[in-house]
C-alpha cells in the first residue's frame, strides 16, 4: 500500500502524515495495548536497567480500514514518562 515510505525523509515529517496526506490512506483505527511488566534480561543490558525492573509496554497497530499499516512497540522504565499526541482527522489546513 506504501512501499514508497522507505525512502521518505522522516525528519521532515512523521510516519502518519506520510500515510495520511501523500500515500492518501486514511488511518481511521488504533489498537493499542499498555501492561506493565518486568525487564526481561535481554532488554536490561539494552535499557541499562536491573533484570526484573517495572517497565511499561506498549504495542500499538494503526489501521486503514481493516487494513494494518503501521505496528509499534515501546518498552519503557518506570521513571520515564511518555505522551503521544496524534490526530488522525487534521488536514494540512489545520496546521
Amino acid at each position: 500500500m506504501c512501499g514508497g515510505i522507505f525512502w521518505e525523509e522522516l525528519e521532515k515529517a512523521s510516519i502518519h502524515e506520510f500515510l495520511v496526506y501523500k500515500y492518501d490512506l486514511p488511518l481511521t483505527k488504533v489498537r493499542q495495548r499498555i501492561t506493565a511488566e518486568v525487564i526481561s534480561p535481554e532488554l536490561s543490558g539494552i535499557l541499562n536497567v536491573e533484570v526484573g525492573h517495572p517497565v511499561f509496554h506498549i504495542e500499538r497497530i494503526t489501521y486503514t480500514f481493516e487494513n494494518p499499516v503501521t505496528s509499534v512497540e515501546y518498552i519503557i522504565p518506570d521513571e520515564m514518562a511518555f505522551e503521544d499526541t496524534f490526530e488522525p482527522n487534521e488536514t494540512p489546513s489545520d496546521k
